[in-house]
């Protein structure tokens, strides 16, 4: 029987952004309509890369070109609900460590 999704020695840095993208932006909840200045994958991107490079949001929103500005990222996370999201990380770190 041949497997389905064979494991690879390696992922690749596209495969794990795109996986990271899809589970931030759903636990985040996004679901920006089409016509936003900034797509759901550039907020996420753009925390992610302050997360990765452990400095602001701002400071990202500073050196990169293009990229959204600090009061766009909080307008598009303004509706978070930190405890929920808290919870719902912790919840899977239970899972995965239990």
């Amino acid at each position: 029987m041949i497997q389905k999704n064979t494991p690879r020695a390696m992922l690749l840095n596209d495969e794990v952004l795109n996986l990271s993208m899809k589970v931030i932006k759903d636990m985040l909840g996004l679901d920006s309509a089409p016509n936003a200045e900034y797509s759901d994958e550039m907020v996420v991107y753009h925390l992610l890369n302050a997360c990765t490079s452990q400095t602001s949001v701002n400071q990202v929103s500073d050196v990169c070109d293009d990229s959204p500005s600090e009061g766009a990222i909080r307008y598009r996370l303004r509706k978070l609900d930190l405890e929920t999201v808290q919870q719902a990380l912790n919840d899977k770190l239970k899972i995965k460590c239990g």
